[in-house]
């Protein structure tokens, strides 16, 4: 019986990795749009970014992707520049989300008596 029992028990973590990876789009967009508001460096590196957009539409062209586009030389660099700036903003989200992993397991593992 206590096999049987065991087997029936799902894995404990089961219900709190299935519930993390329901919600991950809905938490990774809390957590940029958190950075904008509690991370400097964050919110003037999309400032940035949105002013090379503006001084260059081109770049949202290019993201599109639909259009056929000729680049100058200058908006070659801008683009280069603008891509840099996004896997910036990627490395800060990501950091985040790491850091706000560590803080839900903290507090996970502290609500089921593990510390």
């Amino acid at each position: 019986m206590g096999a049987e029992k065991q087997q029936q028990q799902p894995y404990p973590c089961k219900n709190i990795v299935e519930r993390i990876s329901e919600m991950y789009m809905e938490i990774d967009s809390d957590a940029s749009r958190a950075l904008d508001h509690t991370n400097d460096e964050y919110a003037a590196v999309q400032k940035e970014m949105t002013a090379l957009q503006k001084e260059y539409p081109v770049i949202v062209t290019f993201l599109d992707g639909k259009d056929e586009i000729h680049l100058t030389a200058e908006e070659h660099r801008a683009i280069l520049t603008w891509r840099t700036l996004r896997i910036h903003t990627e490395t800060l989200e990501r950091l985040a989300l790491y850091m706000q992993g560590h803080t839900d397991c903290y507090a996970y593992l502290k609500r089921i008596g593990a510390l």
